[in-house]
């Protein structure tokens, strides 16, 4: 709404709130110093996934902190230096996709 962005996350139902104004790369939480700001957004945002029916995604009553550290952590050791790797292979000069890269078919007229 105008230059603020609300983030509400359902896991544990905390809020971020961010001046994209002064801050595009959201990276000054500004909801601690800014509970009314919070508190207007929060119920606009409510009140209109409430009126358009909107449904909501349930608690995973098997969420923790600490699972979804140990999946971020994963993200960042593992999965994202496969996903460089990958993608310096697809960048290498020698890189030949061959006939079938992702399933398209290369046609030759």
């Amino acid at each position: 709404m105008g230059d603020w962005k609300l983030i509400h996350y359902y896991e544990d139902g905390h809020e971020e709130l961010y001046n994209l104004k002064t801050d595009i790369s959201e990276t000054n939480d500004l909801a601690p110093e800014n509970q009314e700001k919070v508190k207007e957004l929060s119920q606009r945002l409510f009140g209109y996934l409430n009126e358009v029916g909107a449904r909501f995604p349930e608690k995973d009553p098997e969420w923790t902190t600490e699972k979804e550290n140990a999946y971020l952590e994963n993200v960042i050791n593992k999965s994202l230096p496969q996903l460089e790797k990958q993608r310096l292979d697809f960048l290498s000069k020698d890189f030949d996709p061959g006939n079938n890269w992702w399933g398209s078919m290369i046609i030759n007229d």
